[in-house]
């Protein structure tokens, strides 16, 4: 007889596909106890788009949605990019999670979006876990105005 084994529903919440957290995700979505879906707010990097860190139109040359599940979600922000703060507004970000049984959900890299900040009101309101994380390498303000270290 075969133990049962508890599976937590994960919901992942990113801006975008990137190289450095597809191979995350996968191992994630192998994870026994982990029942995942990414929640993308733009497929850029996936889909060509300029890219403001790397000054250039960017489209990933490697399999980023593979091996794991996703969904895009709906951008509605009147003029949708990255590297800006209403650049991704997500509204069914809040149906998602206030609608699917997800135990968890995790806010991946950050708060610089107003989609992140629809996730973490919805997570609180509806009693799921919140979880936050980020790929930034540094704690010093993007501008020397308060930020990080304010």
């Amino acid at each position: 007889m075969s133990e049962i084994v508890h599976k937590y529903r994960v919901l992942i919440v990113a801006s975008h596909p990137v190289q450095y957290a597809a191979p995350l995700f996968r191992l994630m979505a192998k994870h026994p106890q982990l029942d995942i879906q990414v929640a993308y707010c733009s497929l850029q990097g996936v889909k060509a788009g300029f890219d403001a860190g790397f000054g250039i139109e960017v489209a990933w040359d490697i399999p980023l949605l593979d091996g794991y599940p996703w969904v895009e979600v709906e951008n509605n922000s009147p003029k949708p990019k990255l590297g800006s703060f209403f650049g991704l507004i997500n509204l069914e970000l809040w149906k998602l999670i206030s609608k699917d049984n997800f135990d968890a959900v995790i806010v991946y890299t950050g708060y610089s979006y107003f989609s992140f900040w629809i996730a973490a009101v919805a997570t609180k309101l509806t009693g799921k876990k919140f979880l936050f994380s980020t790929d930034s390498s540094g704690i010093e303000p993007r501008k020397k105005k308060g930020g990080k270290l304010g």
